[in-house]
């Protein structure tokens, strides 16, 4: 059996790339009116989704490798922290301050859901927050994007507890958790279940632990070593994760969620059974590592680039360049200054601990 691998794996960068490039295609509209070639057919919400799952393999790896303890619990929340916490902070103060600007100074909406919005972030319950105000309790605010963080840092607090379990037990819960909810006629949207989904994150974990036993090695998809079969399988799934979450059937979250799990599944093997070595691989890879610096920033500058052309007769080109041009820079400047050297404090022993430290994937 190979024993568990915590260093980065590239085909899970490539998909963290897909999954925020849904994501930025997904919110288009907030800066720009997008021409009708896509949106009908296909809905790219469903990069959440793949991030969910990605979340839950990458974050499962390195806690797996531990027998579970206080120490180890402690050191996991911390290295949580530090990775997520300055980035989320600094751009919550950083739309509240752009939200008030245009609010008090402009004379353009309100601050007060922002506000709401930022409350509900800082005290992890993001996702119960935009249930409300998207099923109309009262009006949303312009920090929508913090739902799926509130989610997984529910996740990175429960997970860890419930790896205190012997581990059949665990299996066992993770297994109804997923089970229950993939059967459910569940609601894409502002609805409660899509909001406290735990089917993307427990699968996640159950391919990790999956990936510890002899059977992951009797499954491997070797087939995808060759190159045609390789491109037709791996884009026939990228689409259907687009497809699947515009078509309105009843199951059809639960179709996006196993289409991303295999996926997952695929890139786990570190073969490049997702996408063969290249330059576009390469490219990927580095978008991958800025995603969560992708993610945080890109909402507050598609608003800012919205405000700024608003009454400019700018053509989609243009607006599109902008939008993303400094989406690119701005989040570039926030993954080298921001993300990357409070991820290491997280990950820096204390003074008086050993210097031998369990190294855990950076996530």
């Amino acid at each position: 059996m190979r024993p568990a691998n915590v260093q980065k794996i590239d085909d899970i960068e490539v998909l963290r790339a897909i999954a925020i490039l849904f994501t930025l295609y997904q919110h288009f509209p907030i800066f720009a009116t997008p021409r009708d070639w896509a949106f009908p057919h296909f809905a790219f919400w469903s990069g959440v989704d793949l991030f969910l799952v990605i979340s839950g393999f990458v974050i499962s790896r390195g806690l797996l490798n531990d027998r579970m303890s206080l120490a180890v619990l402690v050191a996991f929340w911390k290295r949580r922290a530090w990775r997520i916490l300055p980035s989320a902070w600094l751009w919550l103060i950083i739309s509240i301050a752009m939200v008030g600007f245009f609010s008090l100074v402009l004379g353009v909406g309100s601050i007060l859901p922002t506000l709401r919005d930022a409350l509900s972030a800082f005290f992890f319950v993001a996702n119960i927050n935009l249930h409300l105000c998207g099923s109309g309790q009262y009006v949303c605010g312009e920090a929508p994007q913090y739902w799926s963080l509130s989610l997984e840092e529910q996740f990175y607090f429960l997970l860890p507890i419930v790896l205190f379990l012997p581990r059949k037990w665990v299996v066992g819960i993770l297994v109804a958790i997923v089970s229950i909810q993939l059967v459910s006629a569940r609601t894409p949207g502002f609805s409660i279940e899509n909001m406290i989904k735990s089917d993307a994150l427990s699968l996640g974990v159950l391919l990790a632990m999956f990936a510890r036993t002899s059977t992951y090695l009797a499954v491997e998809p070797t087939v995808l070593s060759l190159r045609w079969v390789r491109a037709v399988l791996s884009a026939a799934l990228v689409i259907a994760l687009a497809w699947l979450a515009s078509q309105p059937f009843d199951r059809s979250l639960s179709a996006v969620t196993l289409t991303a799990a295999a996926l997952v599944w695929i890139s786990s093997y570190d073969r490049s059974y997702l996408m063969g070595r290249g330059l576009l691989k390469s490219a990927m890879v580095l978008v991958g590592a800025r995603s969560y610096s992708l993610y945080i920033v890109h909402i507050p500058v598609f608003l800012l680039v919205r405000e700024l052309f608003s009454s400019a007769d700018v053509g989609l080109s243009v607006r599109c360049v902008t939008a993303l041009a400094a989406t690119a820079i701005i989040s570039e400047l926030n993954y080298r200054f921001v993300e990357t050297r409070f991820r290491a404090l997280g990950h820096k022993p204390p003074e008086c601990a050993p210097s031998s430290v369990p190294a855990y994937s950076k996530v």
